[in-house]
Order: C-alpha cells, then sequence, then structure tokens
C-alpha cells in the first residue's frame, strides 16, 4: 500500500516514497542515485507507528518506531520537492506512479502529523499540489461504537489477516439482525485453515478447521435475529476453542492450536473467488449476511470498518436510520435509497413511516359500498391485492376490480360461508378458495400477487400457493376503471368490518372523502365495534287482583305445587329488556317476561274491555243525535241574526255567530 509520494515535478526525475508490502515498512529513494530500505518491524496490526526520514546533505536517517537505519550519498542531494500525494496519486498520475512502486494499491489506514520541510500536509490537504483520497477521522480517534457496518444488500468488507498467535488469540464483535441464516465472519483457506461465524436459524455458529481436524460449536442462545445488539467472543488456545455469546460460552477441545490463516479476512460475507462448494451446506445456501455489525476486534487490535466500508456499495457507515437496522414493521419490506430508507408496507395492513400504524377501520353495514374511480385508466401486469376483515356473514361480495371489458375482473367474495377469489384475464381464470369458513368474526386475511403469467395466493397468511397461466408473452390486466368495496351476492350484501385494504398502491379507505370516491350512507369509519344501545330497566310492579278470583287462581296455583294459605296471589311480572344491538345494521329487540298471567285474570281484562267499548259506541251514538238538534236550532236563530246585520249594515265578527245552547248528555 502507497502511503505517501513525493516528487519535484510531474516527470518524476527525482522522488522518493513510502509504501507497505508484506506488512512491513519500504522506502526508495531515488536523487540521480536509487536507494532502498526494507524494516523489519511488522506495521500492519493497526497500531500506531512514528516513521521519521531526516536527511542533512547527503546523509539519510530512516527510523521506525525503535528501529533505525542509515546511508549517505556519495555526492551531494538536491531535492527540490513541489508535489506530495498522500494514500494515493491523482487519476492522471496514478498510472505513472504505480509504475515506479511495487505496492501499487491505495493506502488503507490513518495518518496524521505528516509534516514535511515543516509542512503539515494533512492541513493542507486540498491545496493544488497536495493530494489524498482520505476521509476525515479515523479508528483511533473513535470508540469502538462507532466502528459500524451495516450490510444492506450482499457483499463483503475485507479486513487484515488474523496473525496466528503461539498462547491465546481472541477475536471479538457485536452484531444485529433479523435474518435467521447468513455468514456473518469467515478467514482462511477453505482447502486449509479457517474459521467460520455463520448465523443457522437464529443460533450462532462456529466452524474451526485446523489441519485435518473439524471442530464446530453452537451458541446456548436461540432467537439471536431479534434485532437486538449480541456480542460474539472467539478464542483459541493450544488446548481448545472457546465460543462465547452474551457471556455464556461453549468449549471444544483441540488436538492441535496452530493455524494458519492465509488471505484475508472477511466480514459479512465472501469474495466471489473463495471455492464455497467446499464450504458446508449452510454457508453455501446463505453466503452474506445482512445486517450490522460493529467494535470488530483481533487479537486486541480494533479494526476500521468505517475505512473498509468507505465508497463500498451496499454498506453503510450508521446502522439506525438504514434498512440494515430492519426500521420496517409488521412484515413491511426496506428500501435502501442514498440517504435515507423507505418502507414498503403493502400485504402489511399497515401504514407509516416505519409501517408501525394500523390501517383505516371502516364498518360497512347492510346495503353500504363503497365505489373508487380511477383517474388514469391503464393496464397492468403485475397485481398485488390485499384485504383483511371480519363478519357474520355467510354471503356477500368484498372485492370487485371492474375494467373496460366486461369479461376481465377480479372479484373477491364470500360463499357458503368461504372466501372465494376469481379473476378473469384474458383467456385465463385463476380462481381459489379460503380453506376454511370466515363468518366467525374474527379477522382474516387474503393476498394476492400476479407477475404476468405467475399467480400466487395466501389466506390467513398461511403457505403461498402459485399457478401458472398458460400464455405467451406479456399478460396484462385492463384497462382497469373503477373499484367496489361491499356488493350484493345472491341477494345478500357484505356487512361487517373491513380493517385493511391495498391494490397496487391504491387505500381508498384511508381517505373516503377524496372527490373520485363515492360512499353509500350506512358506512361508519374509524372502527369496527358495533353501537349497543341499552335501555334502562323497569322496576318491579306488583298487581292484586279482586279477591272472587282467588280461588281460580288458587286452584291454578295448586297445580304447580305453589300457593299462599291466605288465598291471595301475587302475580310478579318483570320486563328485562335485552339491549337492542346493531349488528350489521340490523337492531333486535327481544323482551323476556318472568312470570305467568293466570287464564282466569286474562278472561276479567278481555271482559272489562268488551264493556268498555259497547258503552264507547253507545255514548257516541247519543251525543251525535243530539248535536244534530241543536244545530238545527241555532240555524233558525242564525238567519234571524243575520237580517239583523243587513238593517244596520255593520261588519258582524265570527263570534256573533256562537250562540248559548243548553246540552245534555245521557249516559
Amino acid at each position: 500500500m502507497l502511503i505517501m509520494f513525493v516528487t519535484t515535478d510531474t516527470y518524476n526525475d527525482k522522488y522518493m516514497y513510502f509504501e507497505i508490502l508484506d506488512s512491513k515498512l519500504y522506502v526508495i529513494v531515488h536523487y540521480g542515485i536509487q536507494k532502498f530500505f526494507r524494516l523489519e518491524p511488522v506495521v500492519s496490526d493497526g497500531r500506531w507507528h512514528v516513521i521519521v526520514f531526516n536527511r542533512v546533505g547527503n546523509k539519510i536517517t530512516l527510523r521506525l518506531d525503535n528501529t533505525e537505519d542509515q546511508f549517505t550519498f556519495r555526492d551531494p542531494v538536491k531535492f527540490p520537492f513541489r508535489y506530495a500525494y498522500l494514500g494515493k496519486a491523482p487519476a492522471n498520475e496514478w498510472r505513472n506512479v504505480m509504475r515506479m512502486t511495487k505496492s501499487r494499491v491505495a493506502f488503507d489506514g490513518c495518518l496524521q502529523q505528516v509534516k514535511f520541510n515543516g509542512n503539515d500536509l494533512i492541513n493542507l490537504v486540498g491545496s493544488a499540489n497536495i493530494f489524498t483520497n482520505a476521509r476525515q477521522g479515523c479508528k483511533f480517534q473513535e470508540t469502538t461504537d462507532q466502528q459500524v457496518a451495516a450490510f444492506i444488500r450482499p457483499t463483503y468488507l475485507g479486513l487484515p489477516p488474523w496473525t496466528a498467535s503461539n498462547s491465546t488469540s481472541i477475536l471479538m464483535f457485536n452484531f444485529r439482525t433479523m435474518e435467521s441464516s447468513g455468514l456473518i465472519l469467515f478467514h482462511g483457506d477453505v482447502e486449509a485453515d479457517y474459521v467460520a461465524i455463520e448465523l443457522v436459524g437464529g443460533v450462532l455458529k462456529t466452524t474451526l478447521q485446523i489441519g485435518h481436524g473439524t471442530r464446530t460449536v453452537s451458541a446456548l442462545i436461540a432467537g439471536l435475529n431479534d434485532n437486538m445488539w449480541h456480542s460474539v467472543l472467539l478464542e483459541i488456545t493450544t488446548q481448545s476453542f472457546i465460543l462465547e455469546v452474551d457471556d455464556m460460552p461453549m468449549q471444544q477441545p483441540l488436538s492441535e492450536a496452530n493455524f494458519e490463516f492465509t488471505g484475508g479476512l472477511y466480514i459479512g460475507g465472501i469474495p466471489e473467488n473463495v471455492n464455497s462448494t467446499l464450504l458446508t451446506y449452510t454457508m453455501q445456501s446463505n453466503p452474506f449476511f445482512l445486517g450490522c455489525a460493529k467494535a470488530l476486534i483481533v487479537n486486541n487490535v480494533i479494526q476500521d470498518l468505517l475505512q473498509a466500508g468507505n465508497g463500498k456499495s451496499g454498506v453503510r457507515s450508521e446502522c439506525e436510520g438504514t434498512c440494515a437496522a430492519y426500521p420496517c414493521q409488521n412484515g413491511g419490506s426496506c428500501r435502501q435509497m442514498e440517504n435515507q430508507f423507505d418502507c414498503l408496507c403493502s400485504g402489511s395492513f399497515s401504514k407509516g413511516k416505519t409501517c408501525s400504524e394500523e390501517m383505516s377501520k371502516v364498518r360497512f353495514t347492510a346495503g353500504s359500498s363503497l365505489s373508487y374511480t380511477l383517474y388514469e385508466h391503464k393496464t397492468t401486469i403485475r397485481d398485488d391485492l390485499h384485504i383483511k376483515f371480519k363478519t357474520t356473514n355467510s354471503f356477500g361480495g368484498l372485492v370487485q376490480i371492474e375494467t373496460g371489458d366486461p369479461n376481465q375482473f377480479i372479484k373477491v367474495v364470500i360463499k357458503d360461508t368461504f372466501l372465494e377469489l376469481t379473476m378473469n384475464i384474458g383467456q385465463e381464470r385463476v380462481f381459489a378458495r379460503s380453506p376454511a369458513p370466515v363468518n366467525d368474526d374474527i379477522p382474516h386475511t387474503l393476498s394476492f400477487w400476479r407477475r404476468n403469467t405467475a399467480a400466487s395466493y395466501s389466506f390467513d397468511g398461511g403457505e403461498v400457493t402459485t399457478t401458472s397461466l398458460n400464455s405467451v408473452g406479456t399478460l396484462e390486466f385492463g384497462v382497469i376503471m373503477n373499484l367496489r368495496l361491499s356488493y350484493p351476492v345472491s341477494n345478500m350484501q357484505f356487512s361487517g368490518c373491513i380493517l385493511g385494504f391495498d391494490y397496487n398502491g391504491i387505500t381508498p379507505l384511508e381517505d373516503t372523502n377524496l372527490p373520485n370516491i363515492v360512499k353509500s350512507p350506512g358506512i361508519v369509519e374509524g372502527t369496527c365495534d358495533v353501537t349497543t344501545i341499552t335501555t334502562p330497566e323497569p322496576a318491579t310492579t306488583e298487581t292484586k287482583p279482586d279477591p272472587k278470583d282467588n280461588d281460580t287462581d288458587k286452584e291454578d296455583k295448586d297445580d304447580t305445587g305453589t300457593g299462599d294459605d291466605t288465598g291471595n296471589d301475587v302475580i310478579n311480572k318483570t320486563i328485562t329488556p335485552k339491549p337492542i344491538v346493531d349488528n350489521n345494521s340490523t337492531q333486535q329487540t327481544q323482551v323476556k317476561s318472568k312470570g305467568g298471567l293466570g287464564l282466569p285474570f286474562i278472561l276479567l281484562i278481555a271482559g272489562g274491555g268488551f264493556i268498555c267499548i259497547l258503552l264507547i259506541v253507545y255514548g257516541v251514538s247519543r251525543f251525535a243525535k243530539r248535536r244534530q238538534g241543536v244545530y238545527k236550532t241555532n240555524e233558525d236563530k242564525r238567519e234571524e241574526v243575520q237580517q239583523r246585520i243587513e238593517y244596520d249594515k255593520l261588519t258582524m265578527h265570527e263570534e256573533a255567530f256562537e250562540l248559548p245552547s243548553k246540552r245534555e248528555l245521557y249516559m
């Protein structure tokens, strides 16, 4: 890796550079005569190292930490440098620089306090003659928790190799995910020694291959795909290797502990050139990890995940606010964009930025319906329909997607208590029927997907059934014109509650006040609860019948085994009204009477009523006859008064016609 390249001009007649090869520091000085330095201390260990290059006249002193080397040129040296490149040369010079160096790759690490002839080159980055490809900050200036790699798509990060130790080697990190399986970390050669840490069915599993022996250890804790942070520690000693997850260790003995891990250390997955066919079946099936990893430390050296993931496609430097943190709830799918994520809530029966809110509930009473007219009439080659509902009806239409062609449609209906899906498209037809009745007043769901000629459906989140339509080429559905919710089937219309509906992103129940929505009376928004009306309970009343009925009532009491020694029966009639429940717009009122009415008492009431009717009829007839006589008498007097009015030419009020008369009422 190229650390720094300094030259006098663009022709590179005189130059010097520092680079790392095989974990060692190399310094090449070309002042007309070339001098080569190689210092033995290992520098690719994740620790800070100090390089001091000092030239006085023709004498050079080079020091790396506590190691020093010197060289003296025979002739005087002049080196008026003009350009300095840190980590990498600019694009127009990179080819020439690679031709002169041996590493030919950019520096991957951290630099600080780079001073050349009194100039702080880091502070001069961005000027005309200082170039670097570095980012601000460094792993040694950041906490371990800030060293995060969020894997949002299948990829991997390459890190420095895990150097073997004669006594104990330790690797530790933290991770979080919601995926049940995936390869988190791999190091070594599949044909030699390697170590692999993977998640299998929510359980962390470690495979260690040393020499000809393979050992596997699984963690004691299951369900690690709960989107919570979990700690992992892998320790290899001369006699055993230990896997510790969330402070719970598991141990396996080793017959040999001298391992040679060649190649790099990879986290998040494995590169394409690794022969995965030699790995276990679970690693082959899930060779990548989706989620977050942080604080990777190898033999007490923290690994720079931020630098390794800098500019890497599919990796973010933050876990929160990315799809790697699984922000979408209730089964919503996450779509990662450049600086933000987007939750796709289709099929989750939820809404909101993270699909955490319930969709709007709408109760349809008998006879009510809703119609949504599409402004843009279009055809589709893919369809997504999701509905969640509950009802007690045995018949009724739930959804109908209407097109310009009456022979093309989608219908979801309840027939004979079962839910049925029918889609007519072209010359093909898709039909599905729920495995169980749906009129039990508990929520049920239907999800339907179509991708050209492949159609799939699932009832109540169960097994997905897929069928292929017999069509060649693109199969279009439409032109879609209208969408209806609740309509009659077998002269019975759906009544119940729809708890969520989505068709190709159209959610009419979320805003029923749109101008292209027509809804009939009887729709109750925001709740599935049925309105209950409770009438007050009247007090208990006691009625004492006429004593003359005692004998008859007593006989009835004796027949039933109940009676009063006093010869007086008390009839208790308590009327307890049942609450009036508006269930699917059908009101039912039930009245339950306690106690019973004796036959004599009923006959007494009937007889009394008949006598009252006769008296009323007789009285009315006598009054009508008498009224007729009074009318005639008043008529004669009214004529006389009229003559007097004409004689006096006076204006009379209407009350002048009201003359007193005698009336009699005969009973």
